[in-house]
């Protein structure tokens, strides 16, 4: 998600080891997002709770089908788009920049704790420094 790290080797050249997980800026995210979304069903419950029936009642005005599962838009205000694309868990529902996080229930269904693994081979007696940090710091 918002983590990163690179390697930095004994001669100050560095080398990135993960990927941005941005949903503006990683097609490849994307598209696990619109798959995992044709394959999985609604958040348990959301169908059944006021939030939905409000949803329901707002697209009836609107005429815009409500979206019960992940996907990847734009926030908008009276209609007009705002900002960066970014992971809704449902219209109008939780949204986040990043596909990847840790511990969050209510995050939509597509968003996964699941880490993407890189290995980087390191000559025998090289000295490297790793470099890991979280939003903010990059």
């Amino acid at each position: 998600g918002d983590s990163k790290c690179v390697l930095v080797d004994s001669h100050h050249n560095v080398t990135e080891l993960t990927e941005d997980h941005r949903v503006e800026t990683n097609e490849r995210e994307v598209k696990r997002i619109e798959e995992l979304a044709l394959s999985t069903a609604p958040r348990e419950g959301l169908k059944e709770s006021e939030f939905w029936q409000s949803e329901l009642e707002k697209s009836e005005k609107t005429g815009v089908q409500p979206r019960p599962k992940s996907f990847v838009g734009q926030r908008s205000y009276n209609n007009v788009p705002l900002g960066k694309k970014v992971l809704f868990s449902y219209t109008n529902g939780i949204s986040l920049q990043i596909s990847r996080t840790l511990g969050d229930p209510l995050a939509a269904r597509s968003a996964t704790p699941e880490p993407e693994i890189s290995k980087v081979r390191i000559k025998n007696g090289e000295y490297c420094r790793f470099v890991l940090a979280t939003d903010g710091v990059w």
